[in-house]
């Protein structure tokens, strides 16, 4: 196989990756819903994108099949909306936001899948969330709070996140780990 990366949901945008993707009109190499498994081979892939992805499926079992093609130490990069957001809530698709401790409360050993968190970013602007590349007029008020929600993830998902609007996305680059 000559792609290396997998982008799962990946729409009309691609790259370089093989994309995979349910809706029928996308411009996926391979039309299938992660939620049946994805039909690649155990260890296929050394990277995979998955944005505004995982808040549609059963993310227990989409991160398990994504564990299952991945290769030993294969980056996978997630992007979600975090659960104080109103984009979380109001696409009726929406399962669930995501937290900056999603990955971080991982079980390997009741879940049968590992993942090492490598990078996890609460994006309060969402500049960085892959639709939204713009600054707001917001922005030099934006920047100090998403440093302190960074620094300080508990206190601003626990106390404070409400308080200020609270955040768009959040980020996670993981490291696939395999026995």
């Amino acid at each position: 196989m000559k792609f290396q990366t997998l982008e799962v949901g990946c729409g009309t945008r691609k790259g370089n990756a093989l994309g995979i993707d349910v809706d029928k009109s996308s411009d996926a190499d391979v039309i299938c819903d992660i939620n049946h498994g994805i039909p690649f081979k155990d260890n296929t892939f050394t990277k995979v994108y998955m944005r505004s992805i995982l808040e549609h499926v059963d993310a227990f079992n989409a991160m398990k099949e994504v564990h299952r093609v991945c290769r030993n130490g294969a980056v996978v990069e997630v992007w979600m909306p975090h659960f104080s957001s109103h984009q979380a809530w109001t696409h009726l698709q929406h399962r669930r936001g995501g937290s900056y401790f999603t990955f971080r409360s991982h079980k390997p050993e009741e879940y049968g899948f590992t993942f090492e968190p490598i990078e996890t970013r609460i994006l309060v602007e969402g500049r960085e969330y892959p639709h939204n590349k713009s600054r707001t007029r917001w922005h030099f008020f934006l920047m100090p709070i998403e440093w302190l929600a960074n620094r300080f993830p508990m206190s601003f998902e626990r106390l404070w996140c409400y308080w200020v609007g609270g955040a768009e996305a959040v980020y996670f680059k993981l490291r696939a780990v395999k026995k």
